[in-house]
């Protein structure tokens, strides 16, 4: 009941429904539904409907309670079809009426301003911001603020730097009204493929000015490159020793995710917790996710998620058959490398995709054929290849 009280909390109040689902699952569908275990079947609680236009970009998403009309987001877009507003509004007593929105700025194909304000019943008021800086593609700067009710207040700022495309530090700092002040960092280390190996979080100690460890977390891969496990450790102050804390080992069918199980340490070893199943449709795309808790000996499930998808999502594999190509590793975490590319085929562009059919990168192939993902948030993207007469398009996995 934990996981399906979660579900609906977010179904209800992520802001940006469709950002959710890209982050969490992947594609957005046309059809969403979850459904509740009862021990002998299947309950359906909540589910989710979009419409899309002729361009498959997502136009509205409705929400759905026990068959009863919840809330329900609009979208717009501009010429180039990157998101520009989006409008959640609530349904009471069978009426719409708006509560927030978001508008969105862009400087090229980069998101440069996010501003959230909420309607109180006749005007939007201002609420919250983002605005964001960046060198090519690399965000090197992020600056968050609230709406006092005459201006922007600074509340946090993230700043980070780079060796070549990598992201080597993240940097946060709260604003004091007058200056800011450090907080914390993340520092993150790759290896010879850039692979992200490890990351390390640290507070500032305000005293002595010095950064103290916190937590960190450390990536393993298997031969064909994709991400097999995540460990997550805590610091112990008192012994100056990483102490483990939580494991997610992933499970794979091909390059597709089939299981992540997720355990816990418990003084002297893992112990599994709960696991997610993960099937996928004829087009590579995930159909089914069953959760599951680990109790007495034996997995049991507790809720599942379907997918249903529009035609239009069949991109990846009908609209381009020119040519052929792989690529790794699949999650990616940090990069994306092109690999097996045919003779002729080595001067390319690419484009990148989220499934609601927004352009979110573009570019031509460097020298080493890799492409960084570090700053797509998780979920199931298109990458399109093109050399002025072919294309060919394929899935790939972010995740962190």
């Amino acid at each position: 009941m934990k996981k399906i009280t979660l579900l609906i909390t977010l179904l209800l109040f992520f802001k940006v429904h469709a950002q959710f689902f890209e982050d969490e699952f992947g594609p957005l569908p046309e059809i969403l539904t979850i459904d509740e275990w009862s021990g002998t079947d299947w309950d359906e609680v909540a589910s989710q409907e979009a419409t899309f236009n002729v361009d498959c970009l997502v136009q509205t998403i409705t929400t759905l309670i026990s068959g009863i009309n919840v809330s329900r987001s609009i979208y717009s877009y501009n010429q180039g079809n990157q998101v520009i507003e989006i409008i959640i509004q609530t349904n009471i007593a069978g009426t719409w009426f708006n509560s927030s929105r978001t508008q969105n700025t862009y400087t090229g194909d980069n998101l440069t301003e996010e501003i959230e304000s909420n309607w109180n019943g006749s005007t939007w008021i201002n609420s919250f911001r983002i605005q964001s800086t960046f060198t090519g593609n690399n965000l090197t700067e992020e600056i968050e603020s609230n709406w006092d009710g005459t201006n922007w207040e600074n509340n946090l700022r993230r700043q980070n730097t780079y060796t070549g495309d990598n992201l080597s530090e993240e940097i946060e700092s709260n604003w004091d009204g007058a200056n800011w002040g450090l907080f914390s960092r993340t520092l993150y280390n790759y290896n010879g493929s850039n692979q992200l190996i490890d990351d390390l979080f640290q507070l500032r100690n305000a005293e002595d000015t010095t950064w103290e460890n916190a937590n960190r977390s450390i990536y393993t891969y298997n031969a064909a490159d994709l991400l097999e496990q995540e460990s997550y450790q805590e610091w112990n102050t008192v012994n100056a020793m990483w102490v483990n804390s939580e494991q997610r080992t992933y499970s794979y069918t091909g390059s597709n995710i089939s299981a992540i199980i997720s355990s816990f340490w418990d003084g002297f070893e893992y112990l599994p917790e709960d696991r997610s199943l993960l099937t996928y449709n004829a087009n590579g795309l995930i159909a089914q996710l069953i959760f599951q808790d680990y109790f007495g000996g034996d997995w049991e499930n507790t809720s599942r998620i379907t997918f249903i998808y529009p035609a239009c999502q069949s991109l990846s594999t009908e609209e381009f058959t020119t040519f052929d190509f792989s690529f790794s590793p699949n999650p990616s975490s940090n990069y994306l490398k092109v690999l097996n590319l045919p003779q002729g085929h080595t001067v390319l562009n690419y484009m990148v995709y989220d499934m609601s059919g927004r352009l979110v990168q573009k570019g031509k192939l460097n020298s080493d054929l890799t492409i960084t993902t570090q700053f797509m948030t998780d979920g199931l993207y298109v990458l399109k290849l093109s050399d002025g007469s072919y294309s060919q398009a394929k899935q790939f996995v972010v995740n962190y």
